[in-house]
């Protein structure tokens, strides 16, 4: 539906008089006085349903449509006709179906800014990660955002990669380069040390300010061997010398 509907839209830049276009998605309490219809209508639509309404004084569109959720857009480039189809997966009917498409919602998926793309690019393969630490949703986006870069630049110079593939790639780079596990340069196993010694040396445990892990248990401890300076726990020590 096409109406006469005032709005506060020339704060987004949207300047018809000066032949200045643009089209982007704006919140639904930004539009103004078109009072386009709430998430609740919506609810009781099928996908790929849609409203709008027009500013006929300064030629700018506000529309509402119903995708896997509901987008709000303004122009005053684009109309709703003629319409177009988006293909979607149907989970109700298992298969891929076309829904409706405003042509404005077409062509602003196929002219997405810089930042808009980013945020797009970033949500399709963001890394998961659980954590209490506060700074790591910081720390997994600036890897995401490296690797979007680094796509972005591989497409540049002609690299035809999509951007799972491109993931995928850097992903199996860095395991071959570093995903075998380290060397281990510490002490020598402490079974390695002979058990006659462990047997007939007088041994005394001491405290020491290095933690090691026991070479009975496992577990780390500050406690060691004076003699075979071996890590053990008090409750291990026995255990590692027979005859003590």
């Amino acid at each position: 539906m096409g109406v006469n509907s005032s709005s506060v839209v020339n704060q987004y830049g949207l300047d018809s008089s000066h032949g200045i276009g643009g089209t982007g998605t704006v919140r639904v309490n930004r539009t103004g006085n078109c009072n386009l219809p709430n998430d609740q209508y919506y609810k009781k639509t099928e996908r790929g349903s849609y409203n709008h309404k027009i500013d006929e004084a300064n030629n700018i569109l506000a529309v509402r449509w119903k995708d896997n959720s509901i987008v709000t857009l303004l122009s005053n480039q684009y109309g709703v006709k003629p319409l177009q189809s988006a293909a979607r997966y149907s989970a109700k009917e298992k298969k891929k179906v076309y829904i409706p498409q405003p042509n404005v919602v077409s062509m602003y998926n196929k002219y997405m800014g810089g930042v808009d793309q980013f945020d797009n690019n970033i949500a399709t393969y963001r890394i998961s990660m659980r954590g209490k630490k506060w700074y790591m949703p910081i720390i997994m986006w600036m890897f995401d955002t490296a690797m979007n870069n680094a796509w972005r630049l591989a497409r540049n110079v002609g690299k035809s990669l999509d951007n799972l593939a491109f993931r995928r790639e850097v992903g199996q780079a860095l395991l071959k380069k570093y995903g075998k596990l380290p060397l281990r340069h510490g002490p020598t196993s402490s079974y390695s040390y002979p058990l006659a010694a462990r047997r007939n040396t007088k041994h005394i445990i001491l405290t020491n300010q290095l933690r090691r892990r026991c070479a009975v248990c496992k577990s780390k401890t500050v406690k060691a061997c004076s003699t075979c300076q071996v890590p053990l726990h008090d409750k291990c020590f026995s255990a590692f010398h027979p005859n003590n």
